[in-house]
């Protein structure tokens, strides 16, 4: 499945799965129908540089001679550090998700519960525009404004932004994510999704190892008929509401996640059009996808 879909590879560590109380790393990619799949998994004695350059290395030679599209990881200092020297062509992204969850917790930290307008004015009105802004220029002016709003009045959290994300801006704004082959994954969402599935298979957090690799065994034999099954059913299943052209010519040709992604695309556009809001397609998801955007299925 590696050498099929080697294009996003999504990393993040897990804990209570073992009797050693180490770091259980998974490593997980994205099938064409939007399944997850196991690639590997590490049980680490630490989560150190040292430790993740052996791990990246270990993913590098199961991919030789490619290079993934993609690599999503958390804010995790030894990935930061790792990821380049291993991977130095392959764009390297922060979960947005763990982003935006650590900066409400430090706004809540900061004002306390007592003052939760100022915690959604600063998250909601001075945050999320420079995370969401489609342009660098707008991502720069929203920052200013974040800068002269709270630089004053609340340094502490100007002095967070600026030393733990601003510096990393380019792995997870979208005016830079946006140009990046990501099919989707801007957070790490499928790997926490497979810790959970995971543990289900463990029975209990204090297993040996030859214990919890017969319950990872299980896990990745369960996985693989689910991707085998998915795989079988977009192959034979039409999409009713996909008539006419070009969605009629596409069945069984491509994934029906991919034919409902171009639809959905052409539907926002069209949408858009209708109401004369924002009219302009941004075009950025036949860079993100690899497919055709809204626009160029209009236009046939």
């Amino acid at each position: 499945m590696l050498k099929a879909w080697p294009y996003v590879i999504l990393i993040d560590s897990t804990y209570k799965t073992n009797a050693y109380k180490w770091p259980w790393v998974e490593v997980v990619g994205a099938t064409p129908v939007g399944k997850n799949f196991n690639i590997c998994c590490a049980l680490m004695k630490d989560e150190t540089k040292e430790s993740y350059l052996w791990l990246l290395q270990c993913i590098q030679q199961l991919l030789h001679p490619r290079v993934p599209s993609v690599i999503v990881t958390d804010h995790e200092g030894g990935l930061l550090a790792t990821v380049p020297v291993v991977f130095p062509r392959t764009p390297h992204l922060l979960c947005v998700w763990h982003i935006n969850t650590n900066v409400q917790k430090k706004c809540l930290e900061i004002f306390g519960k007592d003052r939760m307008d100022l915690v959604n004015e600063a998250y909601d009105q001075y945050w999320c525009p420079m995370l969401y802004s489609w342009s660098e220029q707008g991502m720069l002016a929203a920052f200013g404004r974040f800068r002269t709003r709270w630089g004053n009045y609340e340094p502490r959290l100007l002095q967070y932004i600026q030393g733990v994300w601003w510096q990393h801006r380019e792995k997870w704004a979208v005016c830079h994510t946006k140009n990046v082959f990501h099919l989707g994954n801007t957070s790490t969402n499928r790997v926490d999704s497979s810790h959970s599935a995971l543990k289900t298979f463990l029975h209990n957090s204090r297993g040996s190892m030859d214990t919890v690799w017969k319950g990872n065994h299980r896990y990745i034999t369960n996985q693989l008929g689910e991707v085998r099954m998915m795989l079988e059913n977009s192959r034979q299943k039409t999409l009713s509401a996909s008539g006419g052209t070009p969605f009629t010519y596409l069945r069984r040709k491509v994934s029906m996640q991919a034919i409902i992604l171009m639809k959905e695309a052409e539907e926002e556009l069209a949408a858009r059009l209708e109401k004369n809001e924002n009219s302009r397609c941004a075009c950025h998801f036949s860079v993100t996808h690899g497919l055709r955007c809204g626009c160029q299925v209009m236009d046939g």
